[in-house]
């Protein structure tokens, strides 16, 4: 083997063996001005700069080391240069030119490094050169003096510093000369932004680039926005409440998406006016009433006098109390007096709250009973057998009219001892008092009338302009029937009237024009019989049957007329036969009761 081969070989080996050795440089140099590196190592080896002394570090080994603005002043860029030797077998020397520059990178974004003006710790890892390491610092900008305001500026308006409250989050901005910082990378600060009615005083501290600080200086507001509430107009009745709810009120002034969710309104009265107002007041909205500077603004109220004419008579709605309700006639003026009126359980006052006079339902244009009351020139003299009205009309907080009725009842005189009379009264309908039955006529066969009771069980009263006979069992005395208004509901129903008649005027009748087709016949020695001509008081009765179509009356009981005047005698006495009247088991009977019985021989029916 040649020389030349064997020092081709050993160069080769030692090339392999250099291959196989990891090599090591060095930090020659740092540069930096306001502000230190310091803290250089890799593992756990501390580092020591320069190209002859400083500390050899493996290719490849992670770099770290600790970077520190002075006062004022942030990291601008962070990089390491590699230096590069002339050759291999020269001692290492600067290359002419640098070699790449490699930046390190600054994290802008951390709170923990924007807080010391990016100072803190960083790192690169060690080339297959040695490196110069440059920090530059540079002065940070002071934002003291800068401009807070809210949201935006055009630069040259006003600095918006007030908003008035929209429902919306508005946000503070920072600007110092043409620049507007940004939060959290440019400063930090006590306070944002706002949306509800508020103001803040914000402290702000300058980061990153940015030093110093505003803080006391300046506030930022939102103001409150103009809120009306006007009450509605309302017109009610005295005694109902007016309507709370919120559609009886109009807003203006409600930001969008805003509402009221409550309101109290306020009647300035609860009595009868035309000037009252309804004030407002307490609102509450969705977003908070405390946003708003509220007017309040009254709306008129008119409370109306209720009308009573309406309300149904009861003891728990509107109740009318007289002293009297009826009175029995007697020649005397009868007024009966409202004692008390209460609606829905409140008194009223008389004169205040209603005033009263009388007034008659009808006017009775007949004599009754004894004494002749009736005045046909001045038929309401409050002394006349009549049904009365007292009309009633609300005043003050009422208003409208209610009427009740009193009676003066007439009197009829029963003189004897089971008596009958014969009764007319062609106004009103009438209930007897007890110890009183009333007959009508509801038919006749050719012998005999049938009369029905009408003021028994079951049938009511006697209707108006019906003649009937009234049979007292008692000792002489005085009755008063009670008056009925003719449209009662409990009213009997009476087929035919047809006859049996009554005289309807007051005056005395002296002739009576059914005689030439019809027999006439009055009760006389408690009997009916026939008469040719004579005169009947007023309000009393007889009967006018067709000639011949009862040929013999009978009667039970015998009926006793009484009392009339200038008749003359039968015109056959031998027509009026007495009438025998037995019982199924043969035995005769003066004062039938009703039931089937024998009478002249014939089966009847008394009712």
């Amino acid at each position: 083997m040649t020389m030349k081969k064997i020092m081709r070989y050993f160069f080769l080996l030692i090339g392999l063996l250099m291959a196989t050795v990891v090599k090591a440089y060095k930090i020659e140099k740092i540069n930096h001005s306001h502000g230190n590196i310091t803290e250089i190592k890799y593992g756990t080896t501390d580092v020591t700069v320069g190209v002859d002394s400083g500390t050899e570090i493996p290719s490849g080994q992670t770099v770290t080391m600790t970077v520190t603005p002075d006062a004022g002043y942030y990291l601008s860029s962070l990089v390491y240069e590699e230096v590069t030797p002339l050759n291999i077998a020269l001692a290492p020397r600067r290359a002419p030119g640098i070699k790449p520059i490699h930046n390190i990178t600054i994290p802008t974004n951390s709170s923990t490094y924007l807080a010391a003006h990016f100072g803190g710790s960083y790192s690169f890892d060690m080339p297959e050169n040695n490196v110069i390491i440059t920090a530059t610092f540079v002065a940070c900008t002071s934002i003291d003096g800068g401009k807070v305001y809210w949201d935006s500026w055009d630069g040259t308006s006003a600095l918006p510093q007030s908003k008035v409250y929209d429902g919306t989050a508005h946000t503070m901005k920072v600007r110092v000369g043409d620049t507007e910082l940004t939060k959290d990378r440019h400063y930090t600060t006590t306070a944002y932004t706002l949306t509800n009615v508020d103001n803040i005083t914000p402290t702000i501290t300058g980061i990153g680039e940015y030093n110093g600080s505003i803080s006391g200086t300046t506030t930022l507001s939102i103001t409150q926005q103009p809120l009306t509430i006007t009450a509605n107009s309302q017109t009610i009745s005295y005694g109902s409440s007016i309507e709370t709810g919120l559609s009886r009120v109009t807003t203006i002034g409600l930001v969008t998406g805003d509402a009221l969710t409550s309101i109290t309104l306020t009647p300035s009265t609860s009595q009868v006016t035309t000037t009252g107002t309804i004030t407002p007041s307490g609102a509450t909205t969705t977003k908070g009433i405390s946003n708003y500077a509220v007017t309040y603004n009254t709306g008129a109220l008119t409370i109306q006098a209720y009308d009573l004419s309406a309300v149904a008579l009861s003891d728990d709605v509107l109740d009318i109390d007289l002293d009297k309700y009826y009175f029995n006639y007697d020649g005397s003026l009868h007024k009966a007096q409202v004692t008390s009126i209460k609606y829905q359980n409140t008194p009223l006052a008389s004169g205040t709250s209603y005033t009263y006079d009388y007034a008659k339902l009808g006017v009775y244009t007949g004599s009754i009973g004894t004494g002749n009351e009736a005045n046909p020139e001045n038929p309401v003299d409050y002394k006349t057998s009549d049904i009365y009205t007292i009309v009633i009309t609300f005043c003050g907080n009422y208003t409208g009219t209610k009427t009740v009725e009193y009676q003066i009842r007439p009197k009829i005189t029963m003189s004897g001892n089971n008596v009958w009379y014969t009764y007319y009264n062609p106004t009103y309908n009438m209930k007897m008092p007890d110890g009183v039955k009333a007959y009508t006529i509801s038919d006749n066969t050719e012998t005999q009338i049938i009369l029905s009771p009408n003021n028994e069980s079951g049938h009511g009263y006697i209707k108006a302009a019906t003649p009937m006979l009234l049979y007292y069992t008692g000792a002489s005395t005085d009755i008063y029937p009670e008056l009925v208004k003719t449209d009662d509901s409990h009213l009997s129903t009476i087929s035919s009237y047809t006859h049996y008649h009554g005289l309807s005027d007051a005056t005395v009748v002296t002739s009576l024009p059914e005689y030439n087709t019809k027999d006439i016949w009055i009760l006389v020695n408690n009997q009916f019989v026939r008469t040719d001509n004579g005169s009947i008081p007023a309000n009393r009765c007889y009967l006018a049957l067709v000639k011949n179509s009862i040929t013999v009356p009978h009667f039970a009981p015998a009926i006793n007329f009484g009392g009339l005047t200038g008749i003359d005698e039968p015109r056959d006495k031998k027509e009026n036969v007495e009438m025998k009247i037995y019982n199924l088991n043969g035995q005769r009977v003066q004062n039938p009761a009703k039931g089937l019985y024998i009478v002249n021989g014939k089966k009847v029916i008394i009712k």
